[in-house]
């Protein structure tokens, strides 16, 4: 608002955050700082500000829809800046780097936390934590929440706040800890986190089981494309293979020939980008197809494309 600019936030999550932030009273956004995506494009670039949700390169998220140029409201043009205020979960490297990638090619400048303090954890700091304990002068100590690196330097960081060194305890997830008035200390291991058992007795994880329930409420569909390794092309016409899935005959075989002419259509209109994006495609086609059967059926059946680079 000091510098003009109207403040436009884009991303489900980012507005339902927000909205309850404002409800709470714990956020003030001045009204007319505030103006709905859709009027972006019809704003000067240099008094706008879009806050996106997607700092991790989510494949449908807002940030990684603009960065292909696939968001229907916002665009990036030569000149932009765009401001990566996150820290880069580990697991998400490749695909935060694909999104910054997309970014400089349509001509952004891209500042990130290597290039400039944009990004303050949500974590204590070092000196916050020395400071609570110097506060509290604990005579036990067990530091808890992250790595074990991580819990080593908190423990560390307790020795040089005054805490005994025979009183800091340094446990993991699964360790027993007996604390009575000779003090405190790891007596055995327990096993921990959830544990799902199937008909046979045996360990399910979490993510299979979900799976099963989809499948068996609303079966399964495998669509398999090709695409040419060069251009990205379409080669041929995509086959799909479903399990499970509502109707019979002419009516099945109808609705799978309109479940082909949606995915020869997606790739089509597709960017070179995203059809060089295996991970983002892949995504594209499994929302685009779960729209169609919810849509068709009433029906939200487990999609798991294949594409075939010839």
């Amino acid at each position: 608002r000091r510098h003009g600019r109207r403040l436009a936030l884009v991303g489900s999550s980012l507005q339902h955050h927000v909205e309850i932030a404002e409800t709470l009273g714990l956020l003030e956004i001045p009204p007319r700082s505030r103006v709905p995506a859709e009027a972006v494009s019809s704003l000067a670039r240099r008094d706008v500000l879009v806050v996106a949700a997607g700092s991790q390169g989510e494949p449908l998220s807002a940030m990684a829809r603009i960065a292909v140029g696939r968001h229907r409201d916002i665009s990036v043009s030569e000149g932009d800046l765009f401001i990566h205020s996150a820290r880069t979960i580990p697991s998400n490297t490749k695909s935060v780097g694909r999104m910054i990638d997309h970014l400089l090619r349509r001509g952004a400048s891209v500042v990130t936390a290597a290039d400039a303090t944009v990004h303050t954890s949500g974590h204590a700091s070092r000196d916050e934590l020395r400071q609570l304990l110097e506060l509290l002068r604990p005579r036990h100590f067990i530091p808890i929440h992250g790595e074990y690196r991580q819990l080593h330097a908190h423990a560390r960081l307790a020795r040089e706040a005054g805490v005994a060194a025979d009183e800091i305890l340094l446990a993991e997830s699964g360790d027993q800890i007996l604390v009575d008035d000779q003090g405190l200390r790891k007596i055995g291991r327990v096993r921990v986190g959830q544990i799902f058992l199937d008909a046979t007795s045996d360990p399910v994880d979490g993510t299979v089981l979900s799976e099963r329930r989809r499948i068996a409420e609303d079966g399964i569909v495998i669509p398999v494309i090709a695409v040419d390794r060069r251009s990205g092309v379409l080669s041929g016409y995509p086959q799909i293979s479903c399990r499970g899935l509502a109707g019979e005959g002419e009516s099945l075989s109808g609705l799978l020939d309109d479940a082909r002419r949606v995915l020869v259509q997606l790739v089509a209109e597709a960017t070179s980008e995203e059809r060089a994006d295996e991970t983002l495609l892949r995504a594209k086609i499994q929302s685009e197809l779960r729209r169609f059967f919810r849509r068709r059926l009433q029906r939200q059946p487990l999609i798991l494309p294949v594409i075939v680079e010839l």
